[in-house]
């Protein structure tokens, strides 16, 4: 975006605003509440599936991971959204790298106290996206 200022005699008349981006802002809204329905329908059917059977509920977890990481990069990517949601998308890449470091740990040193906070983290860390997601559909649907 360019931002150009209009000045007559030393005093600024007016303000110009110029953006360069491909996508519309109407359509990068779109994007952002397709992104957390997908997440949310992902998500209930990811806890139905646990429900039923645990063992196709973590199958489904890993596909389920790789959409959110994914959506996180579109999000991170993405300057329209509010420097808090930013922020928030930040924390959760560094969750996912504690986790990541974690199960790197534990399979080197055989921590045993740690396999039930690795099998418990990556559903929490989807609840912390889903409730992100569910904020920026909410920035979104009042700015419309």
């Amino acid at each position: 975006m360019a931002i150009e200022q209009l000045y007559k005699n030393g005093k600024k008349v007016k303000k110009f605003e110029y953006k360069f981006s491909i996508i519309s802002e109407s359509s990068k809204i779109k994007i952002m509440i397709f992104l957390y329905y997908i997440n949310l329908i992902s998500f209930i059917g990811l806890i139905i599936l646990s429900m039923i059977d645990p063992f196709f509920g973590v199958l489904l977890l890993i596909p389920f991971a790789f959409l959110q990481v994914i959506s996180s990069l579109i999000l991170k990517t993405d300057n329209s959204i509010s420097l808090k949601s930013q922020k928030l998308v930040s924390i959760y890449f560094y969750s996912i790298f504690f986790w990541v470091a974690l199960m790197i740990l534990t399979s080197f040193f055989n921590l045993e106290f740690a396999y039930n906070i690795i099998t418990f983290l990556p559903i929490l860390i989807a609840v912390y996206f889903m409730i992100i997601t569910y904020l920026i559909y909410k920035e979104n649907c009042n700015e419309r």
